[in-house]
């Protein structure tokens, strides 16, 4: 029903914010109409006292001033709150207080007003809300004695119906009712203008993002908060960049393998096509085969290389895992480069901590990565390389080093990401720049992770660990 992020929000904040109005409002009718009960309630029976100290005056010295006093003020009480007022002695006799007092006692049901008059015949004050039966209506009805507690001379009784109550703070309801709603207008448009902030950076994230998955990665997304919106902003313009550079290796490896992958087929077409066309002599054809054979060989090896990466990183190719000598395997290693350690003069150094160090992982896989890594650091070396395997912390570590001139401070954070070039990524020579990578991807496979620490012209270092067993 609501497609869009703003929509929902505007409908969310606003319902939310009628039921709070609406919550507030009915709390504030219920308080307002409570405090006007209690306030009338406490008003009459103030009034009831006054007439019930002029009329005990009135019967301990009777006299026509006090009398006059007396009626002006009962009704004074009758025409100013809307009720009716009754005086009757402590014999339950009424005392007439003017020409409608006849009307004014038909107000009175005997059942209702015959208990409260002997509660206040024996000296009790009462107030209480009850319904009349002929109307319907809530009334109120106070009554207080006349005299003191130990001499009773009889009852003042007032009788007001609810609705003159209601009336006294209607007027105050409906000015909470208008400021209530003046209240959700302005609510409603400060809904309006947050909602709008909130949904306008996501709408923008929204079209970059379309633009990002179209491969066109050149713009940004402005950051103009620290929140949470501000710091998905800056994790898109993160992504962008590295979707950006990531195509641009991408382009550069495609270049560099269709180059690895012409050269060798068109120097393999030529070959051939001499030998099938007479070109090249009898005695030249061996060896000219064994050019195609060799060509064939540094072909298959970047393809399998390839395909060791993909299977790799898709999870393909599973671990075989068995317990060995992570430190009698980095000898074994750094003894079959023996040949091209001798015929670059290097000094090497292998350094262990203890005599054995037991892990549980695949064998030829963490083969395969120092392999990797000693050729690198012969290929790079200038005079020294080195292997430290040492246990840290129930880990196995290794470490190779070499004493070449280092990697870039802008290439080091890519070295170990796949497609990169060849020299940038420290690779065996293949040109594809996915040894590093595969190395990468097989210590991640084991749960852990290949570091590199390098400075120009202080050399290079990798370092990766295995769990202890």
């Amino acid at each position: 029903m609501f497609r869009t992020l703003y929509l929902r929000l505007m409908v969310i904040f606003v319902t939310v914010l009628m039921i709070a109005m609406a919550f507030l409002s009915l709390l504030l009718y219920q308080r307002i109409r409570a405090d006007k009960i209690d306030a009338r309630l406490s008003e009459l029976t103030m009034q009831a006292q006054d007439v019930a100290f002029l009329t005990r005056e009135l019967f301990v010295a009777p006299n026509v001033n006090a009398q006059r006093l007396l009626f002006w003020k009962a009704n004074a009480i009758m025409r100013d709150f809307d009720a009716n007022l009754l005086i009757v002695d402590n014999n339950g006799q009424l005392m007439p207080i003017g020409d409608d007092q006849v009307e004014i006692v038909a107000e009175f049901t005997t059942d209702e007003t015959l208990p409260l008059l002997q509660r206040v015949l024996a000296g009790q004050g009462v107030s209480q809300r009850a319904t009349d039966t002929a109307s319907g209506n809530t009334v109120f009805t106070v009554g207080v004695p006349i005299g003191s507690a130990d001499r009773v001379l009889g009852g003042v009784f007032i009788h007001s119906s609810v609705q003159n109550v209601e009336a006294s703070y209607r007027d105050i309801v409906n000015d909470v009712i208008r400021a209530m709603l003046i209240s959700f207008v302005i609510g409603s448009v400060m809904i309006l203008l947050v909602c709008q902030l909130i949904a306008r950076p996501l709408r923008e994230m929204a079209r970059a993002a379309d633009r990002f998955a179209r491969g066109k990665f050149e713009n940004r997304i402005p950051v103009r908060t620290r929140d949470e919106i501000g710091r998905l902003a800056e994790a898109l313009n993160s992504m962008a960049q590295d979707l950006a550079r990531l195509e641009a290796v991408r382009r550069e490896f495609v270049a560099n393998v269709s180059h690895e992958l012409r050269s060798p087929l068109t120097s393999m077409q030529g070959f051939l096509a001499g030998i099938l066309d007479g070109t090249v002599q009898d005695a030249d054809r061996d060896q000219y085969l064994n050019v195609v054979l060799d060509e064939t060989r540094r072909l298959s090896k970047l393809i399998s290389t390839l395909l060791d990466l993909s299977m790799i990183e898709s999870g393909q190719t599973p671990l075989s895992k068995v317990y060995f000598d992570a430190g009698e395997l980095a000898a074994r290693v750094l003894a079959r480069q023996e040949p091209a350690i001798s015929a670059k003069g290097i000094d090497v150094s292998f350094v262990t901590e203890r005599e054995t160090f037991p892990v549980f992982a695949d064998r030829d896989r963490i083969e395969q990565v120092l392999v990797n890594l000693i050729d690198n650091a012969i290929k790079f070396a200038e005079g020294a390389i080195s292997v430290t395997v040492r246990g840290e912390r129930g880990q196995v570590q290794v470490t190779v080093r070499d004493d070449g001139p280092g990697i870039a401070a802008e290439d080091l954070p890519h070295v170990l990401e796949r497609f990169y070039t060849a020299d940038k990524a420290r690779t065996t020579g293949t040109g594809s720049g996915l040894g590093l990578s595969i190395a990468r991807s097989i210590i991640e496979q084991h749960g852990g992770r290949l570091d590199v620490f390098s400075e120009p012209g202080a050399g290079t270092a990798f370092s990766f660990r295995l769990e202890a067993s």
